[in-house]
């Protein structure tokens, strides 16, 4: 696993315990519980990928699923502002995988990686 990849996986854990201190807020409208739950679910899968697949299939899945988790990020938008804090972090986050996907699609192609 390199560097980068091992960069994305950690801010992916943090991102899932933010989301998981968010799911017991009280404050937070069922719906808003229900896209939290599928984001935590993205998040899940996306972790998944960076620790259990090869380099061409883990672009291949994160960019699958970081399609989806813009979705969610949207959907919570405009859900309700009380979860904007946690979009934003969610933003970075996909960010950070479309940084990492890139890169290594680059690598890969460029024949440093394989």
């Amino acid at each position: 696993m390199n560097t980068a990849t091992l960069g994305a996986l950690k801010q992916v854990r943090e991102a899932k315990t933010i989301v998981l201190g968010k799911l017991s807020d009280t404050t937070v409208s069922r719906e808003g519980k229900h896209i939290l739950g599928e984001i935590l679910i993205n998040l899940q899968e996306q972790e998944n990928t960076l620790i259990n697949f090869t380099l061409q299939e883990m672009v291949d899945k994160v960019n699958a699923t970081n399609a989806s988790l813009k979705n969610l990020i949207q959907q919570m938008e405009d859900t309700s502002l009380h979860l904007s804090a946690i979009s934003n972090t969610i933003k970075k986050i996909s960010g950070v995988l479309a940084t990492l996907t890139e890169i290594t699609t680059k690598a890969l192609n460029a024949g440093l990686l394989g």
